[in-house]
């Protein structure tokens, strides 16, 4: 009796230091005190663990940003088979954070099996299946880590004078910093840094004179004063929030620890006392603000309510030297994952970071630009800019060529600067002889700028190659020629471009014999489609051009343009109802009307003839005293193009 007692008392016991941590672990989440409730998970792992621990594990490692150990948690979960569906999609994320984009696929697909409506699901899944072009080098950026002593964590650098601002956090060994219960390091401050020869200065610290016990940074300087910042800081709130307790069910009064805005002013490199703006409420967080060039339009981010998701970013406007009530930037910025770190290069162009818009994972900068009325969809930067770990933090340097960029990729926060690069472009390009599919040696090819006027011309080597190098923002056209073969053309253009791009262009030459039917690759015609050129076809007793036929006849156009030294016979047919005499007039109004057609878009007439068979050439049986079906009439109801001389 006295063993049962034990035994009973023991598991009384257990289960009472179980709860016990749990209640512990609870709370320190509460007061964001992530060190201490991991902690207290961590001794619940092993028999004690359930879904709560490996869950809220998953949960704090996220939020800590290490993505390995929150793997291990959610690989835990799905390996107990106990998990809700939305759980699919958060290890989902956590496998693309850890660069493991196939599995993430297979969660993704799991869950959008039963909820295929859900929209974060198939933005994931866009992102997935997008992450392999995503992570081609682009060549559109050059970047280098910047190595600061004594700040192993360091983001949100700007330029300043002959250095950089930034916001770091020193080394966990140092005396007299406080520690962020959040992750274990200390609290941010903002330092001020220059290069030397030997890499960057030791950093000095900005912040130190705020005495204050919470994170401090980042920061943006006003461009019309740089001694006028706009900071961020942690905000301890004597407004209390009210929680009830997971011990009694009491309810307990926290203080509130959120972010604020303040203005403040850089004197003798130390920040004078910070002035909260005026439209930052103590229960919201408002950070990471961004002026434009004239100091009179705000950016930052916020997760005040009637936002599109998380976080979303605002704007506000400086009237009388008092900032303006915020504006939502709206749904082509916003989404209902959380964008963040803005950065104005100017009134009408924004890089930002956001977890949602095709990034690779995680945050990742885009651009967008104002049209005068509203902003363009968000355009990704791509690798190496961009990686499948956090992006964010983008600043320019005054030649809008160079700058800062931080970035989680080496699994903490650094800084590191990047230079852009000019996009490069050119031709790679191949004739063959179409019958015969063997390369053409000599093929006169011409390029012209047709922003320049100027032509480049080369011929095909023995191997039928050709390459010319392009200029940016320009259109060309590619002509090859060779006697007795059809002249063909190709346009490029590099107008838009910001990346690098090899363009290959395949010239297939068709020798030219008379009298028969030009069938030539629409590749070749309209840079697109590999069809065939077909031929036209009218409705009974018309010549109208139809819809139908609009589509093939401008494929021709730009043939027919580039070979002024041919004669074409346009010859056109009607099918065996009516008079000999009746259908010889009418394919003749047929083919007349097919040569205005090409005549309006520009094509020479003295290179056409117009020629009615009426219904003497049949392509099948349909002829007088045959019954044919509707579809068999309209075969012989055509128009077809041959080339009867050579001038």
């Amino acid at each position: 009796m006295k063993k049962c007692i034990y035994i009973f008392s023991l598991v009384l016991l257990l289960f009472g230091c179980k709860q016990y941590r749990l209640d512990q672990a609870q709370i320190a989440t509460e007061d964001l005190n992530y060190e201490e409730a991991i902690y207290q998970y961590e001794k619940l792992q092993g028999k004690h663990g359930d879904y709560t621990v490996y869950k809220n594990l998953a949960v704090l490692y996220l939020k800590r940003g290490d993505y390995v150990q929150a793997k291990m948690m959610y690989d835990s979960l799905i390996f107990k088979g106990e998990y809700p569906k939305e759980d699919l999609l958060a290890y989902a994320e956590v496998l693309m954070a850890n660069d493991d984009y196939q599995n993430a696929k297979i969660w993704v697909d799991r869950y959008l099996q039963e909820n295929k409506q859900d929209e974060k699901a198939k933005i994931l899944r866009s992102i997935i299946l997008n992450q392999g072009a995503f992570m081609i080098d682009t060549n559109q950026f050059s970047l280098e880590l910047i190595d600061i002593p004594a700040t192993p964590q360091a983001y949100g650098a700007i330029p300043y004078k002959d250095g950089i601002l930034y916001t770091g956090k020193a080394n966990k060994s140092e005396k007299n910093v406080l520690i962020d219960p959040w992750d274990g390091w200390p609290y941010s401050q903002v330092y001020f840094v220059v290069p030397v020869d030997s890499g960057w200065s030791s950093p000095y610290s900005l912040s130190h004179s705020l005495n204050e016990n919470y994170h401090v940074g980042p920061v943006t300087i006003n461009p019309t004063s740089e001694k006028q910042l706009i900071l961020s800081k942690s905000y301890l709130s004597n407004k209390k929030s009210s929680q009830t307790s997971k011990t009694d069910n009491s309810i307990i009064k926290r203080a509130v620890n959120n972010i604020q805005l303040y203005r403040v002013q850089l004197e003798e490199m130390k920040l004078d006392t910070p002035e909260v703006l005026s439209f930052c409420k103590p229960e919201f967080n408002y950070a990471q603000a961004s002026l434009s060039p004239n100091g009179k339009m705000m950016v930052f981010t916020s997760d005040m309510p009637g936002g599109k998701g998380g976080s979303d970013l605002y704007l506000s406007f400086l009237n009388e030297d008092k900032w303006s009530d915020p504006v939502n930037m709206g749904s082509a910025i916003n989404t209902e994952k959380n964008e963040s770190f803005p950065y104005l290069l100017s009134d009408d162009t924004l890089y930002f970071s956001s977890e949602a818009h095709n990034s690779f994972g995680g945050l990742d900068v885009f651009y967008s630009t104002f049209d005068g009325s509203k902003w363009k969809k968000p355009y990704n930067l791509l690798f190496p800019l961009n990686s499948y770990k956090d992006d964010f933090a983008i600043s320019f340097k005054d030649d809008k060529k160079s700058g800062y960029i931080s970035s989680n990729r080496s699994d903490r926060d650094r800084i590191y600067a990047f230079t852009m690069n000019r996009p490069s472009f050119k031709i790679e390009g191949l004739v063959i002889n179409k019958t015969t599919q063997r390369p053409m040696q000599g093929v006169k090819i011409t390029l012209t700028n047709r922003k320049t006027k100027k032509d480049s011309i080369i011929f095909s080597n023995s191997s039928g190659k050709f390459n010319f190098p392009l200029a940016s923002d320009s259109k060309y056209k590619l002509l090859a020629e060779k006697n007795q073969f059809f002249v063909l053309s190709y346009t490029i253009s590099t107008r838009g471009r910001t990346l690098s791009k090899v363009f290959n262009v395949v010239f297939e030459m068709e020798e030219i014999i008379l009298n028969k039917a030009i069938k030539i690759d629409d590749e070749i015609l309209s840079d697109s489609e590999n069809t065939r050129v077909k031929n036209i076809y009218y409705d009974f007793d018309k010549w109208d051009i139809r819809n139908d036929a609009i589509i093939e006849l401008d494929r021709l156009v730009s043939l027919f343009r580039d070979n002024q030294n041919l004669l074409i016979e346009i010859s056109a047919h009607t099918d065996s109802r009516g008079s000999d005499d009746y259908n010889m007039k009418l394919s003749q109004k047929r083919a007349d009307a097919v040569v205005a057609y090409l005549v309006d878009r520009g094509v020479n007439p003295e290179m056409l003839v117009a020629k009615g068979y009426g219904e003497s050439m049949p392509v099948n049986k349909c002829v007088n005293g045959v019954k044919c079906t509707e579809e068999e009439y309209q075969k012989n109801r055509r128009s077809e193009f041959k080339v009867i001389a050579i001038n």
